[in-house]
């Protein structure tokens, strides 16, 4: 009994060895705001995690207007080159890095409502979960840049189940915040206070 436990514990060890050689520790992430660019390499990653987020489901879902189309490109993208490049006021788009590797890319935007923030985008390469960045990249990033912000508001497909874990074990709840032309039916609010927030 006592040996099995011991192997385990050296499973466990080598395995964190294994993964710090190869992708190092969160102090080597680092968090970036984007100014300018293509932005190609967080667009193949957000498309990336999209298809993963759904392969699964697809093949469940029954409803075709909640299954990501097979030959997505990306073009979904756009709007947030656009806005990049357009320096459009009040949305800002953050990225992490891991040496010239994009790990991690996020964007998000003033709404109307004082001192809230609406996240637009948020994927974290899979290859790097679990090491903190989607928090960096939401609370972090936002609380930086825009110290006054009180409240945090997202919306995602119900149909997105590792969105929806993520957001859910960050404390974010479920609330009625939706965007005009958005089927309550497919998509749900979430939002967040800071005062909830423990870091």
């Amino acid at each position: 009994m006592k040996t099995t436990k011991i192997k385990k514990h050296y499973y466990v060890l080598f395995f964190l060895f294994l993964s710090s050689v190869l992708y190092g520790n969160d102090t080597e992430i680092s968090i970036k705001r984007i100014f300018t660019g293509t932005m190609k390499a967080e667009q193949d990653l957000l498309v990336q995690g999209l298809l993963k987020s759904y392969s699964s489901l697809n093949e469940t879902i029954q409803d075709l207007t909640q299954k990501l189309p097979e030959n997505i490109t990306g073009s979904f993208f756009d709007i947030e080159k656009e806005d990049l490049k357009a320096q459009k006021p009040g949305v800002y788009f953050i990225r992490a890095m891991f040496k010239e590797r994009v790990v991690g890319y996020a964007s998000f935007e003033k709404t109307k409502a004082k001192n809230e923030i609406y996240i637009r985008q948020l994927i974290v390469d899979p290859d790097f979960e679990r090491k903190g960045i989607g928090k960096k990249i939401c609370f972090d990033a936002i609380f930086e840049l825009l110290p006054n912000t009180e409240h945090i508001v997202v919306i995602t497909r119900k149909a997105n189940s590792t969105a929806l874990g993520f957001y859910h074990k960050l404390g974010f709840q479920e609330c009625n915040y939706m965007h005009e032309g958005f089927s309550p039916e497919l998509f749900i609010g979430l939002e967040y206070f800071k005062k909830e927030i423990n870091s």
